[in-house]
């Protein structure tokens, strides 16, 4: 019964004491960007897949060679365009990414949509096939990759030129 410590330091002690709060877990850029990276992966396969069914096997494995082939290519270039002040190799990943597989599929699903929804009201499948391939298609599948650029601005700002 001598020298019990008290259950809690004295008001000294606390004054040293630093209160850190917790990061929230989705703010940690490695978790933002497993998230990017799973997200885009879901809109590719669901890309491929609708492919896929859309035009079969063999269809699908020239299309995805011709698709890819370019890609290299066009991402030295536009490295090679950028030499003067060049911007963060990360930017033109996710640009390219995001128009290859988000913008993709959101044009896929919306231009589908609107052309099934013109030829019902239309009662004329031809001329809404038509319509979406002219008007609708470079419509929202451009909207949908300034979106990336949106995006850019808003979250990575610091290195927008």
């Amino acid at each position: 019964m001598g020298t019990e410590e008290p259950a809690f330091p004295a008001a000294a002690d606390r004054s040293q004491w630093r209160y850190r709060p917790r990061r929230a877990f989705w703010r940690s850029r490695l978790v933002r960007a497993i998230c990017l990276v799973t997200v885009l992966a879901i809109c590719a396969l669901v890309i491929l897949a609708l492919v896929r069914e859309q035009t079969g096997t063999q269809g699908f494995l020239v299309g995805l060679a011709l698709a890819v082939l370019p890609v290299p290519l066009l991402m030295a270039a536009f490295r090679w365009l950028d030499r003067v002040e060049p911007g963060p190799w990360k930017n033109l990943l996710f640009a390219f990414a995001w128009g290859a597989f988000a913008a993709a599929l959101v044009a896929i699903l919306a231009n589908s949509f609107a052309v099934r929804w013109i030829a019902t009201a239309t009662a004329d499948p031809d001329s809404a096939d038509h319509l979406g391939a002219t008007v609708i298609a470079p419509v929202v599948e451009e909207s949908a990759k300034a979106a990336a650029i949106l995006l850019l601005f808003l979250f990575r700002r610091r290195n927008f030129g």
